[in-house]
């Protein structure tokens, strides 16, 4: 896999719409919030108290890439923008951020699988459908399905929006359907589909 350019990311934060009114006081700019963020959970951080802690000891090293010109952002400031922003802006700033250094080459394999996120409790189970580079170990992408029956139209709306040129996409047996191939086609991938009792008449024709 490519190494993640400190200058690519920082490209790709400034492209997300700052949320904040735009005649407010603003001290901190949002790529210097988010850069900061970004960094510290990659070195392990999770609360915004550790991630405030990191830049203070960090200081030097983040104003080489960003500048810090209100200082390090106090907890309020943090805690306000993350509040503010929107899961599809950060949803496209990590997929371009994804696909600029997804590994090049033919014959990648991106599992593509659906799975019910219970930890929070079953009237809050979420279901979501994620594109896995099996080989680099690197999620692609990820959609929020209402039901879990919903996976099989999420899964044209993943495809959309990720380059699978040259990968093989593999997905069970929920997957054999024929707009899903047709996608992957569409999109210069190949395919390998589980068919079971879905699709009784594919299976006696394997048979």
């Amino acid at each position: 896999m490519k190494k993640a350019d400190i200058y690519t990311i920082i490209e790709r934060l400034e492209e997300i719409e700052d949320p904040r009114r735009s005649w407010g006081n603003k001290r901190h700019l949002l790529v210097d919030i988010l850069f900061i963020t970004l960094c510290a959970i990659a070195s392990g951080m999770s609360e915004i108290d550790e991630i405030i802690i990191f830049a203070k000891e960090r200081k030097e090293w983040l104003k080489k890439y960003i500048s810090l010109k209100g200082g390090i952002p106090s907890y309020s400031t943090f805690e306000r923008v993350y509040r503010m922003l929107t899961p599809k802006s950060m949803r496209l700033f990590y997929e371009s951020w994804v696909m600029a250094i997804r590994p090049e080459g033919e014959n990648k394999q991106v599992c593509i699988d659906g799975k019910s996120i219970r930890g929070a409790g079953a009237a809050q189970k979420i279901n979501m459908v994620s594109a896995w580079m099996h080989e680099e170990g690197l999620c692609l992408g990820q959609l929020r399905t209402d039901k879990k029956s919903n996976e099989i139209t999420a899964i044209p709306e993943l495809l959309e929006m990720l380059d699978i040129s040259h990968c093989v996409v593999s997905i069970d047996a929920i997957g054999c359907q024929t707009e899903i191939s047709e996608k992957i086609v569409a999109k210069n991938g190949d395919y390998v589909l589980a068919v079971k009792e879905n699709q009784p008449t594919l299976m006696d024709d394997i048979k």
